[in-house]
């Protein structure tokens, strides 16, 4: 910071460093240094002093572009994977925009006409909440067709997909809220009451599971692949 002020003649007060570091403590040291060196060459803006704002833009991008990205890798996943299985992507601000939008399994429910619509939709959320400061929840997994109901009957649940980088989406699973469970939790408790009256009820059978390839119904934007993949 002494050396920026060295070359922008500005005077670096105690404050203003404990202000950059602060907003920039996130990222790593040689990562914000290389980000600097990128502003003091670049022709456009480098006779200015960088602003926080503009050094996390050259490590982050800008909100749009990372927005574009995300639902682009977005896209990737809903077409392989396809929303029967629960999924778990490693960027908590998709897991809110998914949720935000109705939850994983309404995705493949959306027509072609409507794509268009609904991937504008996607990266405006997107693009906000990534230029939020305040922290925000998120779910920890998206329920998917077959955990859905069979999750509502008290059955046995299938794992999630992790979509992405292992490590991150373990802390997603970690730090993100327990919506999709809590839900399965009311819904069985829905069922449960709707049943009081009923004398005797029928034997559990083994729950719904996922339609084998050739009898999987067609969804909008959904591979007939249920694999998982890990995204790089």
């Amino acid at each position: 910071m002494t050396g920026l002020g060295e070359i922008y003649r500005l005077s670096i007060s105690a404050s203003m460093i404990e202000i950059y570091f602060r907003a920039l403590r996130r990222y790593d040291l040689a990562a914000v240094d290389d980000a600097i060196q990128r502003h003091l060459l670049n022709p456009d803006n480098g006779q200015f002093m960088p602003k926080p704002a503009d050094i996390a833009r050259m490590l982050d991008g800008g909100s749009k572009d990372t927005a574009a990205l995300a639902w682009s890798r977005f896209d990737q996943a809903l077409r392989h994977i396809g929303t029967y299985r629960d999924i778990r992507f490693d960027d908590p601000i998709t897991m809110r925009v998914v949720q935000d939008m109705g939850g994983w399994i309404a995705f493949g429910e959306k027509t072609e006409d409507e794509w268009p619509f609904v991937a504008n939709d996607f990266k405006a959320r997107y693009a906000s909440y990534r230029s939020r400061s305040a922290p925000f929840d998120f779910p920890a997994l998206l329920r998917g067709r077959v955990n859905g109901e069979n999750g509502s009957q008290g059955f046995a649940l299938e794992p999630p997909v992790d979509f992405g980088d292992p490590d991150r989406c373990r802390l997603v699973e970690q730090r993100g809220s327990d919506s999709a469970q809590d839900g399965d939790i009311r819904r069985a408790l829905d069922g449960a009451t709707a049943r009081l009256g009923i004398v005797g009820l029928p034997k559990p059978s083994a729950g719904v599971q996922p339609p084998a390839d050739d009898a999987r119904p067609p969804l909008p934007r959904v591979s007939a692949n249920p694999e998982p993949v890990h995204a790089g």
